[in-house]
């Protein structure tokens, strides 16, 4: 009996590190915001049309003085990224909310079920209601002046997490590379690079010094 306990002890304990290993992000957020409560309206952002309208003024600006970069917040990088997002068939633009993370975005948006592919569906073989919230995370980086490139690390639709095989199949159906997690998003012309922290995402003009 001590030893079925000793065993039962165990595999509690793998579970758990298991658990923690694959939501590590989840529980660093969740400890970051327990640590600093004020966090969270730094970090989250929405698109609007104040949004773009900011940040097309500071890149702008950054263009016109000739400035190395200038940083934009996080509900003006959501705002410039829900025109450039184009891998998530029927999700809807106000619905959209981005958080910030060290090298890494979390973005959160509601799609209409009905604009999910048929394969696709075959492929993530769950049920859908009229609505879905999915939620995609993972490192950002740039890929040239005006595009971005979101490998994406973890995929969920209403909580449930996809299967690593099943998120590479379905980026493969979107980008026709196969054995690849990364999908590109467009930003405006004026963005040569950038580097996103919790609290912003410096953007660098083309051929600045960083």
């Amino acid at each position: 009996m001590r030893c079925l306990g000793r065993l039962l002890l165990l595999a509690f304990i793998a579970i758990v590190a298991l658990a923690a290993w694959l939501f590590r992000s989840d529980l660093r957020r969740w400890i970051n915001q327990r640590a600093r409560p004020g966090s969270t309206a730094v970090e989250t952002g929405r698109p609007s049309a104040a949004g773009v309208a900011n940040a097309t003024a500071r890149l702008d600006r950054m263009e016109r003085e000739r400035l190395d970069s200038v940083t934009i917040s996080a509900a003006e990088m959501a705002s410039l990224l829900a025109n450039g997002v184009h891998f998530l068939p029927g999700a809807s633009r106000d619905s959209l909310s981005l958080e910030l993370g060290d090298g890494e975005l979390r973005m959160r948006t509601v799609i209409d079920s009905a604009a999910i592919p048929g394969p696709w569906r075959k492929l993530m073989a769950m049920k859908f209601g009229r609505y879905a919230t999915v939620v995609a995370r993972g490192p950002v980086a740039p890929v040239r002046a005006g595009l971005g490139e979101f490998s994406i690390d973890h995929l969920s639709i209403d909580g449930v997490p996809l299967p690593a095989d099943v998120v590479s199949r379905l980026i493969a159906a979107v980008t026709g590379r196969a054995g690849e997690r990364r999908v590109e998003f467009a930003l405006p012309p004026q963005v040569g690079g950038f580097r996103v922290h919790h609290d912003g995402v410096i953007v660098y003009r083309e051929g600045a010094e960083r």
